[in-house]
């Protein structure tokens, strides 16, 4: 018993309460099927099942209502530096899940390239999980897209003067000041992806693309993606961050 105190003291708040009753609860039903042997026995531990359900996260439609409009200090609004975008998605706040669709080489990465400068120049703090692009390709892609500079010139090393000059600019003047995080890691699941957002001061994460996201390969890809969706919009919310997504 003094251990359960000792586990309760160090690593059980009001915030992870509930999934250390709901684990220890899921250990009690467990061990009552493993020793039922009687229709009888199946019988009580549905009874068991049904006397634990907790209907406490039933609540009134009234229940806090007053504090809807009530200031709230850690409520940040992202902007994209896009008029038109911001009026479109009523800008982003922690919770949001939203992905930007689209088939192949229509401009997707591109787009989510200007928005990531963008929110950062306004100084919003930005993750970007790539898993299809190295950290120096968006880094690349990234300065090229703000400086004009011609990347495909830019990959074969023949652009001109000038542009090199402005793209040396570009990296020791502007580049340090953007608040942007890029995972090194290719290979990720979403679970990284929360764990590591969760840990990290970041007001926004970015995600290029969803379909590269490693889930249960013996799932079908419609629910593969569908799964890994859910867990995306729930990881959104766990972590009170809006995630763009690319698909």
């Amino acid at each position: 018993m003094e251990d359960v105190r000792y586990l309760q003291d160090s690593y059980i708040t009001n915030v992870n309460y509930r999934y250390y009753v709901e684990k220890v609860q899921q250990a009690y039903f467990e061990r009552l099927v493993e020793g039922a042997k009687t229709i009888q026995d199946l019988e009580f531990v549905q009874q068991e099942r049904q006397r634990y359900v907790d209907t406490s996260q039933l609540l009134s439609i009234t229940h806090n209502a007053e504090e809807l409009l009530q200031p709230k200090k850690d409520l940040k609004i992202i902007t994209t530096g896009y008029p038109t975008i911001d009026k479109k998605l009523g800008c982003m706040q922690g919770g949001d899940f939203i992905i930007l669709a689209g088939a192949t080489g229509m401009g997707k990465t591109c787009m989510a390239i200007n928005l990531i400068a963008q929110i950062a120049k306004l100084g919003f703090k930005v993750d970007v999980f790539s898993l299809e692009m190295s950290l120096q390709q968006l880094q690349n892609r990234l300065i090229c897209s703000q400086t004009g500079v011609n990347a495909s010139r830019f990959r074969t090393r023949s652009f001109a003067d000038y542009e090199k000059r402005v793209y040396e600019k570009y990296i020791n003047e502007t580049l340090p000041t953007l608040p942007i995080k890029i995972c090194a890691e290719y290979n990720i699941t979403v679970d990284r992806i929360r764990d590591m957002a969760k840990k990290s001061d970041s007001d926004i994460v970015f995600i290029d693309y969803l379909g590269l996201i490693n889930g249960e390969k013996s799932k079908s890809t419609y629910d593969r993606v569908s799964e890994i969706s859910r867990e995306l919009k729930l990881a959104a919310m766990e972590t009170n961050k809006p995630f763009f997504v690319l698909h």
